[in-house]
């Protein structure tokens, strides 16, 4: 026999190894005199063989498939979503737990050297792409997470399957706001003359602290007309709103505003900006002009009436370009009506009319025309004609026009490159007469001038 311990042979009856020393178990004891060993025989069935072979068959089988059986991961449970912040102005993050999966696999997974994996949600991440980081969410919105990963990589590396799908996730648990408008405390002055007004403004944060973080401004400040629109603008809306509601749990709701540029006073370039009152007080001063060059001038003739013939507005077209009459004028035309001579019933009449201009006629900010009667000018256009006086011919001249065609053809169409007019009757009884008696006064002003052209002649 030998040794269970070393394998050295010892006799059949040792109770010791002889080399090692270590204790025989002992041997079977033999049968007892006279009697003889049993010996049992099994017989199996062909059945029965096929059986048990295929149960041995089905154990090795087993232990083949739990030798190379895949651990299959689902991914989807350890994408985690974050969110952040106040809503309107909240953040999110998407990312992959790395600490949960390591909790969950970590050192269950062994490399090709059979070495234990500690860290496999490190492999994971590797062949995985970036965190999603979103901005300006608000509850309810919704992102949408694709995966970007190398699957077999992954797989070969930890030995496993991996499972995942395509996921959307809801915005929720974001702070409210209070949103306000951040215009409120933004107060506009406005200055100077159209087309040349300028503004001013100021945003008085100090009733609301929040406001402190606005840094707001014009798109336009100066070189301005009444009507101008101007658009004020926050700069950085984002990022301010991110801080205000961070600090003052505030958030601003517009970047933009316009505003209408209003209230500036302006040069009268309308028909329209003129007052009953101005319209008078000009006619008037033109009647003095003309009294006074009667006065100091005229000898043989004499005044029979003035009439107030109309008013005409000159607009710039371009009221920032330099513009010989400035960016309006207003002229105010009379027609003069004189005769030759002592006896009115029988001498020689001519009619023409006289304008006197103002330059820019001012409207102030309450919209009371205000003309500036200093600033004026008549014109130094004249025209001659004769007359027989008794026995003999005299020649006269007067400063204007013979008709109103001839003014506006020189002291408005001269200009028409550069302005626009509009022309007003005194009153709309003098439009009516004055339409009315159209033709008449051509033929009555025909007939003047041949009564002076025959007088001259004779």
């Amino acid at each position: 026999m030998f040794c269970e311990k070393c394998g050295a042979q010892i006799p059949d009856n040792a109770q010791f190894c002889e080399k090692c020393g270590n204790k025989v178990a002992s041997a079977a004891a033999p049968a007892p005199a006279g009697q003889s060993v049993e010996k049992v025989q099994i017989n199996l069935t062909k059945n029965q063989i096929i059986a048990i072979a295929a149960a041995a068959l089905a154990i090795i089988l087993g232990v083949i498939l739990i030798a190379n059986h895949k651990t299959t991961v689902n991914l989807d449970k350890y994408l985690k979503a974050e969110f952040e912040g106040y809503d309107t102005v909240g953040k999110a993050r998407i990312y992959f737990d790395q600490e949960a999966f390591n909790e969950k696999y970590g050192g269950k997974f062994k490399r090709v050297t059979k070495s234990v994996i500690d860290d496999p949600a490190y492999i994971v991440a590797s062949y995985m792409g970036s965190d999603i980081y979103k901005e300006k969410l608000s509850n309810g919105d919704t992102i949408d997470y694709i995966w970007d990963i190398k699957a077999d990589k992954i797989e070969k590396e930890l030995g496993c399957k991996l499972k995942y799908s395509d996921k959307t996730f809801t915005v929720e648990g974001l702070k409210e706001v209070e949103t306000v408008d951040p215009f409120k405390y933004l107060t506009i002055e406005y200055s100077g003359i159209s087309p040349k007004g300028k503004l001013e403004y100021k945003n008085d944060y100090g009733k609301d602290e929040a406001y402190g973080y606005l840094s707001i401004s014009p798109d336009k400040s100066y070189d301005l007309s009444n009507g101008d629109e101007i658009v004020f603008t926050v700069s950085d809306l984002d990022y301010t709103n991110t801080r205000c509601a961070e600090e003052y749990g505030k958030i601003f709701n517009s970047e933009t505003k316009t505003y209408t540029v209003e209230g500036l006073a302006h040069y009268a370039d309308k028909i329209s900006d003129l007052s009953d009152e101005a319209i008078e007080e000009m006619m008037q001063q033109a009647k003095d002009i003309m009294t006074a060059h009667i006065a100091s001038s005229w000898s043989k003739e004499k005044l029979d009436s003035m009439e107030e013939a109309g008013v005409y507005v000159l607009k710039a077209k371009k009221p920032d370009s330099y513009n010989s009459l400035g960016i309006s004028s207003v002229y105010v035309l009379l027609k003069i009506n004189e005769y030759i001579g002592d006896d009115a019933a029988s001498a020689p009449r001519k009619s023409y009319y006289f304008p006197v201009r103002y330059n820019e006629v001012l409207v102030d900010s309450d919209g009371k025309c205000v003309p500036d009667t200093g600033n004026y000018k008549t014109t130094y256009d004249r025209f001659d004609f004769e007359v027989q006086v008794g026995d003999h011919t005299e020649r006269f001249y007067n400063y204007g026009y013979q008709t109103t065609d001839e003014f506006v053809e020189k002291c408005i169409n001269v200009y028409a490159d550069a302005y626009t007019y509009e022309k007003k009757d005194i009153s709309a009884n003098d439009k009516k007469t004055e339409e009315a008696k159209e033709p008449a006064e051509e033929a009555k002003e025909s007939a003047e001038e041949t009564t002076v052209e025959d007088v001259t002649a004779a």
